[in-house]
This record gives structure tokens, sequence and C-alpha cells, in this order.
């Protein structure tokens, strides 16, 4: 099975670059777009690998020796650079300047890989403007961002864009055995994270997490919720930033489905599944509530990115929530 292989959906995408590839029409720069965690950084690596394949027939094969280091990461010529705190800073820009001056050392082609480059500073953006408009023959530049407006226009002029959406994911997941009508939510609220089947039944965990939130959240009693904050702790401190981004996330696509509620909209409602339990919430919540939970959500999600934990922003969601609600 190909790394293509192993990605749900975005099959134009797949054989866009299979096809410029065999016909030599690669482009040097791309910008990837779409929600996080759909499929856009899976996509460039697997695509890494397509071009330093050692398998002339099956590229990216997954099982030659140059697939297996770039999937493990050690691959001397494919660099994945991420933020370091909150920006990509001019140092990290410096290194890219500084390896691409040379041939690729093991492979057939150098790759950079730039994750959420909407955090590249103006400093670093600009000391890649050069290289990514004219990269020297052989090098591969791959920026990765859910927020391409945040890019400084001269990047996006240098650079091909290529849109990720969710078309076509839930159709390759339903074709999955195992697959269960409580992962539909995951694929139809449009904000990607489902990257591969793995990850289902890890959604539907967290999902059961955000509701019980909600719920602790309209309870009259102020001190209820303790359970529920040493379970979060547990089931996502370790995980990293991204369940809890996953959890947040769910939990504003279950308040919008309580406004479907409030609004008589019921076929508005993506957790169909749970809809017993969004109503007894939804009794209890104006729209003015919901709205104003939803921006608790969003500011809980912009700690993360500041590299606050979810052990310390849970409670805090729920102990607001539920001044807003009392």
């Amino acid at each position: 099975m190909s790394l293509f292989d192993q990605i749900l959906g975005h099959k134009q995408i797949k054989t866009f670059f299979t096809n410029a590839l065999q016909k030599e029409r690669l482009f040097s720069s791309y910008i990837f777009t779409g929600p996080e965690g759909i499929g856009k950084k899976k996509t460039a690596i697997a695509i890494a690998a397509m071009l330093n394949c050692e398998s002339p027939d099956n590229a990216p094969c997954g099982m030659c020796r140059s697939c297996l280091k770039i999937q493990e990461g050690t691959h001397v010529d494919v660099n994945l650079m991420a933020a370091e705190k909150d920006e990509i800073l001019a140092e990290q820009a410096e290194s890219v300047l500084d390896a691409i001056r040379f041939a690729p050392f093991e492979g057939k082609a150098r790759v950079f890989i730039i994750d959420n480059a909407h955090q590249l500073n103006p400093t670093s953006g600009n000391m890649l403007l050069k290289t990514l408009e004219e990269p020297p023959s052989g090098n591969y530049f791959f920026l990765i961002t859910s927020k391409p407006d945040s890019l400084l226009p001269t990047i996006r002029s240098r650079c091909q864009e290529v849109a990720f959406s969710g078309s076509g994911i839930l159709e390759a997941l339903m074709e999955s055995p195992d697959f269960d009508d409580s992962y539909y939510p995951w694929v139809k609220s449009g904000g990607g994270f489902v990257e591969d089947k793995s990850q289902l039944k890890a959604f539907t965990s967290i999902r059961q997490l955000a509701i019980r939130l909600l719920q602790e959240m309209i309870s009259p009693h102020r001190d209820s919720g303790l359970d529920l904050e040493d379970e979060l702790s547990e089931a996502l401190g370790n995980q990293g930033r991204e369940s809890a981004r996953i959890f947040f996330f769910q939990i504003e696509i279950l308040l919008r489905d309580i406004l479907a509620i409030i609004a008589n909209r019921d076929d508005a409602i993506i957790n169909r599944d749970m809809i017993s339990d969004l109503k007894k919430i939804s009794r209890r919540l104006t729209p003015d509530m919901v709205f104003e939970i939803i921006s608790l959500v969003k500011k809980g999600t912009n700690g993360l990115s500041y590299g606050i934990r979810i052990q310390h922003l849970a409670p805090v969601l729920l102990a607001e929530g539920k001044k807003v609600t009392l």
C-alpha cells in the first residue's frame, strides 16, 4: 500500500501530484490550505516520500529505505519546520538558507515542510521570499496553513496554493467495515481532524467528554464537575495540543447544535445521535448564553496557542461557563 493510499480523501490532489511528478511539471513551492488536521501535512510528507522513493512503479511505496526514514522523521533531506513558542523565527529561516546551498545528501530531492506557516514572523518570512520564488534545482517547499490570509502577500504570490477540504473523506470512511454512525459528526462538522480511520474511536471518547462538560456547566451545583476535571486531565493531559484542540472544537460544534435546537432547526443538527442530551441542555440555555460560552471556548483554543495546557484551561472554562448559566 502506497503512502497516498493511507490518506483519506483528497483523490484529486493525490492524482495531481502523481501526474505532475511523472510529467516533470512539479512546481517548487506550494501552500496547502484547509482546516487543521484534514491531512495537509500528511500529504506533504507523502509527496516528500514520492520525490525520494526508491520504487519506480509505486511511489511513494512506503516500504523502501527512503520512505521509511521519511515516515520516521529521520531522513536528512526532508525537513519539518514548526514554530518555537508562538512564531517561526529568523534563526529557523536561516537554517533553511544554509541547507539549501548544498545538494541533497542522501536522497534525490530536498523537501522543506513548514507547518503552521502563518506563524512565520515578518523577518523570517521575508528571508525566505527569494528562495521560495527560485529555489535551487531539487529543492521543494510545502507551506502548511489553516490561515492563509495571515501569510505575507508576497509569500502567497510566490507559491501555488492547493486547497484541502473534507470532500470525499466521509465516503472513504464509510467504506470501512467498522464505520459507526457516531463517527459521522467528525467528518460532517467540517473542522478537519480526520486523517485516518484509527483516529475515530479516540474522537468519540473526546466527544463524550465534551458533552459531559456542557452537562456539568448547567448543573445547579457549584462544586459539580470536579471528577470531570480529573478525568479530562487524565484523558487529554498527555496527548498533546492537538487532542485538546479537538476537545474545544467539539464543544463548539455541540453548542452550535444547541443553537439549532433553540431555533427549531433539528434538520441542521450534526450530532444527531446525541439529540436527546442536547435538548436537555438547550432547555437551560438562551441564545445569548450559548454565544457567550462559545466565546469562552474560543478563548480556551487561543490559550492552547500560547502553550497553556488543557489541565489549566478546562477548569477555567467550566467555572466561567457556570457563571454564565447560573
